[in-house]
């Protein structure tokens, strides 16, 4: 938040873009990072002498690091001696950059490689892209059953998490957002779900594929990793929830319905 003397908004100074002072006043400069109003830094700092702080070129050092809109700019009163030392620094990080960039390009074409042969798991919720499911896949999905008043309210809602033992079986159907991070769907044994409302997000975890099903049966320790792994991630995000202990679920009944 800026606490000094404001500029005396015309409609001039309110149309005023960035980079329209470069090199003359903080205010408009492409240069000056903080608290911004109408396109211009009020308060904040020059990055040309933030970033070459970082480094031994001691004259900066000596100059103004925190800016106002209505400070000159420092950079153009140095000699050409001084400007042409920067520039020297500005290329040699440049060419670090470059030669980063490329490692980092020869490093993910190196890992592309590995994982056309790495071990496959279903992915986690948040990895889901959001056309993940399609019109007819057969799902199952997880439920809470809950005593409910007469207020209208349904008998039965998908609770948030993968580690309950109430599954149902479920067909994706065309919906709200389609393929646009939301999933439709039909419960087999819930007449209440073909009225139309029912789905959710398709980073819910409580939602999985057949093939994810079978894939979890086959190999039921992929099932605890999973679910340790997403409850790391929403550890990082609800710090106050607890980590149950994961279970495998039997979910041998739902191939029986499906198959």
């Amino acid at each position: 938040m800026y606490s000094g003397k404001e500029p005396n908004w015309t409609e001039e100074l309110k149309n005023r873009k960035t980079g329209d002072t470069n090199f003359v006043q903080c205010g408009w400069c492409d240069h000056a990072s903080g608290v911004h109003q109408y396109g211009a830094c009020l308060s904040g700092s020059c990055t040309f002498i933030s970033r070459a702080n970082e480094t031994s070129v001691k004259y900066l050092k000596n100059l103004k690091k925190e800016v106002d809109w209505s400070d000159k700019c420092q950079i153009i009163h140095l000699t050409h001696y001084k400007i042409e030392r920067l520039i020297r620094m500005w290329e040699r990080n440049i060419d670090g950059a470059k030669s980063k960039v490329k490692r980092l390009e020869k490093e993910t074409d190196h890992l592309r490689d590995v994982s056309k042969t790495a071990y496959v798991m279903p992915p986690l919720p948040d990895n889901r892209p959001w056309e993940y499911y399609n019109e007819g896949d057969r799902i199952a999905v997880t439920f809470d059953y809950r005593d409910r008043s007469e207020d209208g309210d349904k008998p039965l809602f998908v609770k948030y998490g993968a580690l309950l033992d109430m599954w149902m079986v479920a067909t994706v159907k065309e919906g709200y957002r389609h393929h646009d991070g939301v999933v439709s769907y039909e419960i087999d044994k819930l007449s209440e779900s073909k009225d139309g409302g029912w789905g959710s997000g398709t980073g819910t975890p409580g939602i999985f594929k057949m093939e994810s099903v079978r894939h979890f049966i086959k190999n039921p320790s992929d099932y605890t990793e999973w679910c340790i792994l997403f409850m790391a991630d929403t550890w990082r995000s609800k710090p106050n929830w607890t980590i149950p202990e994961p279970k495998i679920i039997d979910w041998l009944y739902l191939l029986e319905v499906v198959e």
